[in-house]
């Protein structure tokens, strides 16, 4: 009988030391689990607030970057509506003094001056005159007189008219 009491009591024993260690396992699997959870969660946490810090990061700088954009545009929109005032106002002034003949400023005058030396070239002996030259001469002909340009320069032209008339008529006569 003896026997069969420490052989239950020891069964016993041994049942309650394996319930036992099977409850710390299980308990440390528990707190393992849970605290494996907790890291993760301050992970992500951790994770979305340097996203969020980032965010307004890009945020300040993209607001800063659009403001200075802006204001290069109005810096560049400023430039261009001065030049256009500028551009204006010559023109202004070269209409009124072509309108009341007054003296045109220096720079129109090289423009009359070019057109005219411009015409003496296409006149020289032994120049032909291309049809490219004689496009470009009658263009700058129109601007010459828009500006006011004097009858010397009319009378240059009309020979240079004559001169490309003649060259024409020669190379029909040819053909």
């Amino acid at each position: 009988m003896i026997d069969f009491i420490v052989k239950y009591w020891v069964e016993v024993v041994f049942s309650l030391i394996c319930a036992g260690v099977a409850f710390v396992v299980r308990h440390h699997v528990k707190l393992i689990i849970a605290d494996k959870k907790r890291h993760e969660e301050d992970v992500l946490k951790a994770i979305d607030v340097k996203f969020d810090e980032q965010k307004e990061g890009m945020k300040e700088q993209m607001s800063e970057c659009y403001s200075n954009l802006i204001q290069v545009v109005k810096e560049s929109e400023e430039r261009s509506m001065e030049e256009d005032r500028k551009i204006h106002k010559e023109i202004d002034i070269i209409n009124v003094q072509r309108t009341t003949r007054k003296k045109l400023p220096i720079g129109i005058c090289n423009v009359g001056r070019a057109f005219r030396n411009e015409c003496r070239r296409l006149l020289e002996e032994g120049h032909v005159i291309t049809l490219n030259e004689y496009e470009a001469i009658l263009a700058e002909h129109v601007t010459y007189n828009n500006l006011g340009g004097n009858h010397e320069g009319d009378g240059l032209f009309s020979m240079v008219q004559v001169k490309y008339q003649n060259q024409l008529h020669i190379a029909e006569i040819d053909n």
